[in-house]
């Protein structure tokens, strides 16, 4: 099929200012680099980014695109790498958190960047085709890059000055890529790619969008329109909140998302049906041209045939003409030798035989003139037989290849009809899906509401134990008072008792170094020298008796002073160490009897 020129004008700058183009129109807004290498069919012819652009132009040329878009690489935000696989709402991404990082954070001058790449390609843009300048994403997405989704929401709350200042600093450095690159003359339209939504609603509330992001938007479109360049938004998500804003305040000549529905199935298949009677036409067509094309090179050949007998017939002509004169001469000639001929007879047979020599000479140059007309032409039909040869086959050829290109499209026809068939499939699937999603979601609520309604019974019931427990802390607060007054008077009773352990202490330390001076003051054991008629062992028992006895009048008192020592550390260390304890023991209400 023979590739369409590119025609910018025509196609999509007509589809951008709403007309419809004069054919369909591709449009994509990014196509992978390894695509593009096929699509050209080789490499870059230079490393450098003129290198790159033109094998981009060259490879959506080839594509059947009106134009190449590219975004002008020298100049962009320093933000984190997006892991795909994670949202960009983790705030590990964020650089900018506070007015510090704020003022730290490298800002590259979009204004100072080299822009020349935009003239310099000029010589190596087809005909036709123009370029579309997109830039490095947009306001909303370069801010959510440099803060992270989650600080930037709790930002516009805590410290809405600085997200304003973030924002601004972002869309003034758009506003001055913009303002470098639309106005050149192989800039055809621009593309501002800001990512805007999640599925079911913007990311911020379109209130914030308003008072943030759309005046930028509406002072990029102001600057392409200032050149006559038709601006177009590319932002994925839902914002259909906001669609008013994009026609009426901000002014988008058009709108694109990978998320629109590009085609209803209803629609496709109306244009299935409608491809298959273009196609039947087509094929139609073509066999009528077809029968057509032999017929014009039938009658081409049967006119040179034609041409070619006239050639041969005149050629015949003159021939017979030239002999026929030479039959004629021949007979004079043989009249003259007759001897009985009279001298008048013979000046009338010389004057016709002189007549026709002349004539015959006059008839052998025609048939050299003829002979020479004839090789010409011959000649001639000769080459047009081979032009119409060549024609013949290369009409076969075309014919040829249009009837593959049928081919092809009827296929292409029989999978999109396959396709479409599926599509009617998966949506009945989805209906059923839908129903089943219907009736779960019918249960959750059902469930959802039971369980607002426990919910609602717990609160009460939260609510009575709540108030319950005022009146048990101010009780226990009462109590607490009290408490705290009963360890005042524990506290005054202990230093007392300390007192009176010290007073009492003093006083056993002072027996207990009487009696060892009692001890230290008896005499020493006197020895008898009784003969054998004393009663000795009568006199020791009653030695020893004596001794235990002063022994026993001393040892309680020591045995008592000590237990008296021993009860008074123990009660020293259980005051020392469990004071705490038994001031909230008689805080919570123990007696001291019990505490004992």
């Amino acid at each position: 099929m023979q590739r369409k020129s590119p025609d910018f004008e025509n196609t999509i700058l007509k589809a951008l200012r709403g007309q419809t183009p004069d054919r369909p129109t591709l449009y994509e807004l990014i196509i992978d680099r390894p695509y593009l290498v096929r699509m050209a069919g080789h490499e870059a012819p230079s490393p450098d980014e003129l290198g790159e652009l033109r094998l981009k132009i060259e490879a959506m040329e080839k594509g059947g695109y009106d134009y190449a878009i590219t975004e002008v690489s020298p100049w962009h935000f320093h933000t984190p790498a997006r892991n795909r696989q994670h949202t960009v709402s983790l705030n590990g991404q964020g650089l900018i958190t506070d007015w510090a990082s704020f003022e730290a954070y490298h800002w590259d001058d979009a204004g100072a960047a080299d822009y020349s790449v935009l003239d310099k390609v000029k010589p190596y843009l087809p005909e036709g085709m123009k370029l579309c300048i997109m830039s490095p994403s947009g306001v909303l997405e370069n801010t959510i890059d440099l803060v992270g989704y989650d600080n930037l929401c709790m930002m516009l709350y805590d410290d809405p000055e600085l997200a304003r200042a973030v924002f601004d600093r972002v869309g003034e450095e758009l506003y001055k890529y913009y303002e470098n690159t639309v106005g050149h003359e192989t800039v055809g339209f621009v593309c501002m790619n800001d990512d805007w939504g999640f599925n079911t609603q913007t990311f911020l509330s379109p209130d914030q969008m308003r008072e943030y992001v759309f005046p930028w938007h509406k002072k990029y479109v102001e600057l392409g329109h200032r050149y006559n360049k038709p601006c177009m938004l590319h932002s994925c998500g839902y914002y259909g909140d906001v669609l008013d804003d994009i026609v009426n305040d901000m002014k988008y000549d058009a709108r694109h998302s990978y998320e629109d529905a590009i085609i209803p199935v209803e629609k496709a298949y109306e244009e299935l049906v409608a491809g298959q009677q273009e196609l039947d036409a087509g094929k139609a067509e073509l066999e009528a041209q077809e029968k057509a094309a032999r017929e014009q090179i039938a009658e081409g050949y049967a006119q040179l045939d034609a041409a070619e007998n006239e050639l041969q017939a005149g050629y015949e002509a003159a021939k017979q003409a030239v002999d026929t004169l030479n039959d004629q001469i021949s007979q004079v000639e043989l009249a003259l030798q007759n001897e009985q001929l009279t001298e008048e007879e013979r000046l009338v047979l010389e004057g016709t035989l002189q007549e026709l020599h002349t004539n015959l000479a006059m008839a052998q140059g025609m048939l050299s003139q003829v002979e020479a007309q004839v090789a010409a032409g011959r000649e001639q039909i000769n080459a047009q037989r081979a032009e119409l040869k060549k024609q013949e086959e290369l009409a076969e050829e075309q014919f040829a290849a249009a009837r593959e290109e049928l081919e092809q499209a009827q296929e292409e026809l029989d999978a999109g009809m396959q396709a479409y068939l599926q599509g009617v499939e998966e949506i009945e699937r989805g209906k059923e899906e839908l129903a089943d999603g219907e009736a779960e979601l019918e249960r959750q609520e059902k469930a959802a509401f039971e369980a607002i309604e426990e919910a609602y019974a717990e609160l009460a019931e939260a609510e009575e134990e709540l108030e319950e427990g005022e009146r048990e802390l101010e009780d226990g607060e009462a109590e607490l008072l009290e408490g705290k007054q009963e360890l005042e008077d524990g506290e005054a009773e202990l230093a007392e008792n300390i007192a009176e352990y010290e007073k009492e202490k003093a006083d056993a330390l002072e027996e207990l170094a009487e009696a060892k001076e009692e001890i230290d003051d008896i005499d020493m054991t006197k020895w008898y020298v009784q003969d054998r008629n004393a009663l000795s062992g009568f006199s020791n028992v009653k030695s020893d008796a004596s001794s235990i006895q002063a022994i026993g009048d001393i040892f309680p008192v020591l045995f008592l002073i000590i237990a008296i020592l021993i009860s008074l550390t123990t009660i020293t260390r259980m005051v020392d160490e469990e004071r705490g304890l038994v001031g909230t023991y008689q805080a919570l209400g123990f007696t001291n009897k019990e505490i004992r």
